[in-house]
């Protein structure tokens, strides 16, 4: 029987990691998008609570999944998901917020 394979690496843990931007250069719209969501009350209120942790979307998805998702690709653009959204998990992992901008076109 052929090794099994998963879509998914997801781990049962909540940690710390820095989160990086998803592109080295930023479009002035996804630039001004991220100003505003830096602003957003929840959001600092999230990023400062020892109860939460910021994690960065799609990054336990393999590439093939990555590329047949419709949030994580296809939905993705300008007037769409202009930027990835902002996920948070509680300690234990048992809530997550998300975080996301839908655009005029969604």
């Amino acid at each position: 029987m052929p090794p099994m394979t998963t879509m998914s690496q997801h781990v049962q843990t909540a940690e710390r990691t820095e989160i990086l931007e998803e592109h080295l250069v930023l479009s002035p719209e996804e630039e001004a998008l991220k100003k505003q969501e830096e602003s957003l009350d929840i959001v600092k209120r999230l990023r400062s609570s020892e109860e939460w942790y910021e994690t960065t979307p799609y990054n336990y998805m393999t590439p093939s999944a990555i590329q047949h998702s419709l949030t994580a690709n296809s939905l993705r653009g300008p007037n769409k998901i202009l930027r990835r959204p902002l996920k948070f998990f509680n300690k234990d992992k048992t809530k997550c917020i998300v975080i996301v901008y839908l655009g005029d076109r969604m």
